[in-house]
């Protein structure tokens, strides 16, 4: 029994050792493996002879190339191949930090690759930012790039036009947001369109402004984009706009309407132009409730936000269609330490243009007396104070003078007290000089000794230098050269009253200059008022150059005319 357990332990003894043996041969085996393929890959032996006579030893490899996965690679397959000569599961297992190596590259490559939707993230903003900082060279190339990139034309065609817009070649990005409406259909593509061809129409001059050409195909675009959406407020009053310009009020009065039930008059400018549109034909009490909405409006506005100028104004101008000028003289005067220099002038000159309207609605009130005529003439001497070139209080003053409404004595009385009082004798002197032409016969001595005086007083009055040289005119010893240069320079003031155009033809005329009377004529045609005076100044004009046919023609029309005129008072 011993002996047989100590034969087993014998037995178990040797197995273990050789078992240890063995591991510790792979051991060494595996240990001196990585160790020649770590000198052999490392560094390589050249069988060339040193200084010392031996041999040189130099590095096959360098540290950095460790980084390389091209060595990565040929090792990978130097295993593999190992591997697959000897069958070892060590061989492989020697591989592995190869394979890793070989395959981490390229997987940190693909783990960084940004997906589609980020490349387009970062052609976007790309173009945002060079668009913003003028590169317009990278902006044009981000713009390709998210073009390419993109499955959605819509935003791309959008920001071609607005590169092209910056580009200065709007017209280009016009044609291109047409083009993206009609192909694609978009609301986007067409509400571009109409704010950019809106913007275009509101720097064309007023007059321009009038013609449909100009106006054309905003109109169609605007059209085209509230068929689709009724109740845009933004683009119906675009369009109210557009007909308020081209003069064609009851086509705005129908599209502000819609668009101030729409916002409830919260945004100022559609009650604005709306009670505007009334006035002009003549609905004033309707002008005056619009025009209340509008200021009660700009008034929050004005309330809520940081000040304006443009604010104040339209605010102003919208308590004077509202016939509430007293407080429009007071908003201007509260809102003047906000102004700059160049806005006061402008303040100043609006004041002007509030006196005049309040001396016109005055003027024209069906239920007007003889204290209103007066209480007008108060005003417009206050208003010409401020703002003596104002062409509107000069205009005002040229209707007040020649107004025979008023009892003559009653009148003579007030202007001698408003003489005694020292209050506008200019004008005192322009009134009585007007009045003495209006007499029949006209007192044109008495008239030129007015204007005269009223001359050294106010020599800015347009209406004061045209009455003059038409007292000179029809005067027998009028200097025509003098009486050209005042109207001339009534003219500098107030280049489109057809009342100059047809003193500067009487002027013309007494000189003997009749095609040059004959255009100024032509222009005093358009004023019903001056169309009798106007056709005898063509007859005599076409007389003088020999033309008898046309003279004839003339003579009876301004006798059809003045015959229908009633009697002077």
């Amino acid at each position: 029994m011993f002996r047989l357990i100590r034969r087993f332990r014998r037995n178990l003894k040797r197995t273990v050792t050789e078992w240890l043996l063995y591991l510790r041969w792979r051991y060494f085996e595996i240990t001196s493996g990585v160790l020649r393929w770590f000198r052999k890959t490392s560094q390589q032996t050249v069988d060339s002879e040193g200084q010392d006579g031996g041999t040189t030893v130099r590095a096959r490899i360098r540290v950095a190339n460790l980084l390389n996965p091209l060595f990565w690679i040929k090792e990978f397959w130097g295993f593999l191949l190992r591997f697959l000569a000897s069958r070892e599961l060590l061989s492989f297992v020697y591989s592995i930090p190869a394979m890793t190596f070989a395959v981490a590259p390229f997987a940190v490559e693909y783990w960084r690759v940004p997906s589609q939707s980020e490349l387009l993230k970062r052609a976007q903003n790309g173009y945002v930012r060079t668009a913003s900082a003028e590169q317009q060279d990278a902006a044009e190339f981000y713009l390709k790039l998210w073009g390419a990139l993109s499955e959605d034309p819509i935003p791309v065609r959008l920001a071609e036009c607005d590169f092209f817009e910056r580009t200065g070649r709007l017209d280009r990005g016009l044609r291109l947001a047409e083009e993206g409406y009609v192909q694609f259909e978009s609301m986007g593509c067409l509400e571009w369109l109409c704010n950019k061809e809106f913007q275009q129409f509101l720097k064309v001059p007023d007059e321009l402004a009038k013609t449909v050409k100009f106006s054309e195909a905003l109109e169609v675009h605007l059209k085209a984009f509230l068929q689709q959406q009724k109740n845009n407020a933004d683009k119906g009053m675009m369009l109210g706009v557009v007909y308020v310009r081209r003069g064609e009020f009851l086509n705005a009065i129908e599209i502000l309407s819609d668009v101030v039930s729409l916002t409830g008059g919260r945004t100022p400018e559609a009650p604005y132009y709306l009670a505007m549109c009334y006035q002009q034909q003549n609905r004033i009490p309707e002008a005056i409730t619009a025009a209340k909405l509008a200021a009660d409006a700009f008034r929050e506005r004005m309330a809520r936000e940081k000040f304006s100028f443009r604010t104040l104004l339209d605010y102003c101008r919208c308590l004077v269609m509202a016939q509430q000028e007293s407080a429009a003289l007071q908003a201007m005067e509260q809102h003047l330490q906000h102004c700059t220099e160049e806005e006061r002038q402008q303040v100043v000159f609006l004041t002007g243009d509030v006196y005049a309207a309040w001396s016109r609605r005055l003027r024209l009130n069906s239920d007007r007396s003889e204290g209103d005529f007066f209480t007008a003439l108060e005003l417009l001497g206050k208003g010409l104070a401020l703002s003596p070139q104002n062409p509107r209080l000069l205009e005002e003053l040229s209707y007040l003078g020649c107004s025979t409404e008023v009892d003559g004595e009653l009148l003579e009385q007030k202007l001698t007290q408003a003489m005694d009082s020292g209050v506008s004798p200019g004008i005192v002197h322009f009134i009585r000089g007007t009045r003495d032409l209006l007499k029949d016969p006209p007192d044109v001595e008495s008239a030129l000794a007015h204007f005269r005086l009223s001359e050294q007083h106010s020599q800015s009055y347009a209406g004061l230098l045209n009455n003059l040289a038409h007292a000179m005119s029809i005067s027998e010893g009028g200097d025509m050269a003098a009486a050209l240069d005042l109207v001339e320079q009534a003219l500098r003031m107030m280049p489109n009253e057809p009342v100059i155009y047809e003193t500067r033809g009487r002027v013309l005329l007494r000189m003997g200059e009749a095609e040059r009377a004959i255009a100024d004529f032509e222009r005093a045609l358009s004023v019903e008022g001056l169309r009798g005076d106007a056709h005898q100044g063509l007859s005599k004009a076409y007389a003088m150059l020999g033309r008898d046919e046309e003279s004839g023609r003339h003579a009876r029309l301004a006798a059809e005319i003045l015959k229908n005129l009633p009697p002077p008072n």
